[in-house]
């Protein structure tokens, strides 16, 4: 994975790149400081060796930093810029995806408001996932689709936990 670096603003600016957890030393970035002038811009490879022995589920953020210059002889503000990317790994075989729905409540429609439904979800797994669904709501006596309410993917990470609520009003 190549990243570029772009930065449109005086003055130049140093960015040094590093992860916030390394659990494994799977990724490197190359180079791990770059200088980038104003108006220019740079290419970091991001490098992910990833060992047979390893286990599922790790992710980590790349910060990229960066702090002007300091100039000599002077006292001033310096303002610098961070950046994070999430970077999520999956090793395949190992992994254990899992979402499991904790609560769902279903609040029937009246005259002045729509059918509503609140669900939680966990991701009980050990990798992140992207869960998204559908409500179906059927007719029982006549079998017969009355509607249909989703909601679309979200990121869930191992161990976190989302509300989602859908509202049906007929349509």
């Amino acid at each position: 994975m190549i990243t570029c670096i772009q930065h449109m603003i005086a003055p130049r600016f140093e960015f040094s790149i590093a992860l916030n957890q390394k659990p494994e030393p799977w990724i490197s970035f190359v180079p791990e400081k770059v200088t980038v002038l104003p108006g220019k811009g740079a290419n970091v490879t991001v490098v992910v060796a990833t060992p047979a022995t390893a286990s599922a589920g790790n992710y980590a953020v790349a910060w990229f930093e960066a702090i002007p210059d300091a100039q000599p002889n002077s006292k001033e503000l310096r303002v610098g810029a961070r950046l994070g990317v999430l970077i999520l790994t999956e090793v395949r075989g190992a992994s254990k995806p899992s979402i499991t729905i904790d609560e769902l409540n279903i609040a029937p429609p009246t005259a002045s408001r729509p059918l509503k439904a609140d669900i939680k979800l966990t991701n009980s797994g050990d990798v992140h996932l992207f869960p998204k669904g559908t409500l179906v709501l059927m007719d029982r006596a006549k079998r017969k689709l009355v509607g249909h309410v989703g909601f679309e993917k979200q990121r869930l990470l191992p161990g976190e936990e989302r509300k989602v609520v859908l509202k049906f009003g007929g349509e």
